[in-house]
C-alpha cells in the first residue's frame, strides 16, 4: 500500500502497480524458491492485489483475499503436500487441461468483477487512493 501510493503520485497507477510488483514478487523466493513458475504466480499475485487496491481504493479487500488464501493453503494443500509428485508440467495429462480451463475461467471473472468494480469506485465521490500534488 505504502509503496504504491508514493510510486502513483510520480508515475501512472497501472504503471506503479507493475513497478511495485515486480519489485515485490521476488521477496517470495526466498521461502518458496527461485523457480521461474513461483516467480511468475507472485508477479501476477501482486498485480492482481495492486489493480483490486487501485479499483476499490483501499488495501483491506486484498487482506481479506490474501487471508483466505493462506487459510486455505494451510489447512488444505500444505498437511498432504508431501506426498504430490513434484513433476514437469505434462500436457498431456487430463488434470492439466482441467486446471487450466478453470484458471482461464476465473481470470475471464475476475476480469468483469474488475471492470465492475472500477465503474462502481469512478462514480463514487471519494478520496483518491493516489492524491495529486
Amino acid at each position: 500500500g505504502y509503496l504504491f501510493t508514493r510510486l502513483g503520485e510520480l508515475v501512472p497507477p497501472p504503471l506503479a502497480i507493475l513497478l511495485v510488483s515486480v519489485l515485490i514478487s521476488p521477496g517470495h523466493g526466498l521461502t518458496q524458491g527461485f523457480a521461474l513458475p513461483v516467480l511468475a504466480w507472485y508477479l501476477l499475485a501482486d498485480i492482481v492485489f495492486g489493480v483490486m487496491s487501485w479499483l476499490s481504493r483501499s488495501i483491506l479487500p486484498g487482506i481479506v483475499v490474501h487471508g483466505l488464501g493462506l487459510l486455505i493453503f494451510f489447512t488444505l494443500i500444505w498437511p498432504t503436500d508431501h506426498v504430490r509428485a513434484s513433476s514437469p508440467l505434462a500436457p498431456s495429462v487430463a488434470a492439466f487441461w482441467i486446471a487450466l480451463a478453470v484458471m482461464v475461467l476465473l481470470a475471464l471473472l475476475s476480469l468483469r468483477s474488475f471492470r465492475q468494480l472500477g465503474r462502481a469506485t469512478s462514480s463514487v465521490d471519494a478520496p483518491s487512493l493516489l492524491p495529486r500534488s
